[in-house]
């Protein structure tokens, strides 16, 4: 039996089950785009949020460090970027992170240092 007419033959026996069984390469494909097995990590999140909040022309110019205690800790290559970032678009970022995060994290405040980046 092919696998399309199997799946058809359980939709027909089951109707009001809602999850069908899934085929194994549409979950490694799945698996093969994430380029994971594990869930993604506050850290993790909050990289995807500062590259999306902060744009990708400085997205190339900073890195998230790390995340915690509701600080988000963050390298950028120039001191006039620190001054930037830390003093005049603080609040700025740290509603935007938040609003990208949708409550699965909250920042309660950025940490701008210059440094070398490990991109």
């Amino acid at each position: 039996m092919h696998d399309d007419d199997y799946l058809n033959e359980l939709r027909q026996r089951n109707p009001g089950r809602v999850v069908l069984p899934t085929r194994v390469n549409a979950w490694l494909g799945r698996l093969k785009t994430q380029r994971t097995f594990k869930p993604p990590t506050r850290v993790d999140r909050a990289k995807h949020a500062w590259a999306a909040v902060i744009g990708e022309d400085l997205a190339h110019v900073s890195e998230v460090k790390s995340f915690t205690h509701g600080d988000l800790r963050v390298t950028v290559s120039s001191q006039a970027l620190v001054h930037e970032l830390g003093k005049f678009r603080h609040d700025e970022l740290v509603s935007s992170m938040n609003e990208k995060l949708e409550g699965k994290d909250h920042v309660a405040r950025i940490v701008v240092r210059s440094g070398r980046l490990k991109k």
